[in-house]
């Protein structure tokens, strides 16, 4: 199950083999994947059912190393090998495209750009919601920095349309965990500093062209965590917490105002021969709630073949065939293929 919690403690060498089988019924084709290394650096090597390894362009293969990504306009590519979800029929969706958010002097133009994606997208997806009387959800990922990707959406029930009291609800998954580090408190402070939550205020006030009601500017704000699992699968891990909250994987991991509890840790340092002691608080794990979802070892692997096999069948450094290959039996290596599987 993609939504296992996954232990924390992870083997220092990884070294597994997994048969890729193509989709398509009529293709006979088989692959190989062997990966090897150090935790949360491994990399992924690919071999076709005689052993040879399957070699394409340099840059297309640097995704198949862990402590590697893809470039950023690869994202709504990824999303879409990614996305296997149908709405229900009382759900309203609307996917947007990536969106960017900044720190820094870039931030004027990528806001701008940002609250007018999202107030369209209400503006559109609330006129049909309203009259089928159901759930609306807007759906994004968002590129922080240039640096590191997250998904956020505006989400409201179907009671929204007759409901003065309900309000929108701004729902962010991200993939590093920093729910370890910060309160929900603070993590809500985060979001309203980096110019995400002003930005879909702003949105939001779309939503009174459609009701007619009076935009007080309150929305609801919830923050999961889809922890990604190589140093650099932030992008991975977004391409799948955008399905995961679709599916409603994350509505009983959302962090809590309790999750969190430290604890005073006396500690002591040596500075030029002198013993130097200080109390530091440190977060308490056995009293912490930790209510993120882990993606494995193998959902990374699997997603790095997948987008360098259809990356480079697209560009023809590889059979066409091997485009649309996706499920994967992972095994040890050294086994048959009928054992060890995990």
């Amino acid at each position: 199950s993609e939504d296992r919690i996954l232990p924390t403690e992870i083997p220092d060498k990884h070294q597994y083999q997994c048969v890729m089988k193509c989709n398509k019924i009529e293709s006979k084709s088989t692959l190989q994947v062997a990966i090897s290394g150090d935790k949360r650096k491994e990399k992924v090597s690919i071999f076709t059912s005689e052993g040879k390894e399957l070699h394409c362009n340099p840059k297309v293969a640097l995704v198949l190393s862990m402590d590697k990504t893809f470039p950023n306009s690869q994202m709504d590519t990824l999303s879409s090998l990614v996305y296997d979800y149908t709405p229900p029929k009382d759900v309203q969706l609307v996917r947007l495209g990536t969106l960017r958010a900044y720190d820094s002097c870039k931030s004027e133009e990528a806001k701008k750009e940002f609250i007018e994606s999202f107030s369209k997208a209400i503006i559109n997806g609330a006129t049909k919601a309203k009259s089928k009387g159901c759930r609306l959800v807007i759906l994004s990922k968002v590129l922080f920095n240039d640096k590191h990707w997250q998904v956020v959406a505006v989400r409201v029930g179907e009671t929204y349309w007759a409901d003065r009291r309900a309000r929108p609800e701004v729902f962010v998954v991200n993939s590093t965990n920093e729910a370890k580090m910060r309160s929900a408190k603070n993590l809500q402070e985060q979001y309203e500093k980096n110019g995400v939550l002003p930005s879909m205020r702003a949105a939001c006030r779309a939503f009174s062209e459609v009701t007619g009601r009076e935009w007080k500017g309150e929305v609801k704000f919830s923050y999961a965590q889809g922890l990604q699992y190589g140093n650099m699968g932030c992008g991975f891990a977004c391409a799948l917490n955008e399905v995961r909250l679709l599916r409603g994987d994350f509505e009983n991991r959302i962090v809590q105002p309790g999750d969190r509890v430290t604890k005073k840790v006396k500690k002591e340092i040596k500075v030029d021969g002198e013993v130097i002691s200080f109390v530091d608080e440190e977060i308490d794990k056995e009293k912490s709630v930790d209510r993120s979802i882990r993606v494995s070892m193998q959902e990374e692997a699997r997603l790095r073949a997948r987008l360098v096999l259809f990356t480079a069948a697209t560009e023809g450094s590889i059979s066409e065939k091997y485009k649309s290959i996706r499920t994967f039996d992972f095994r040890k290596l050294g086994t048959s293929p009928g054992e060890s599987k995990t």
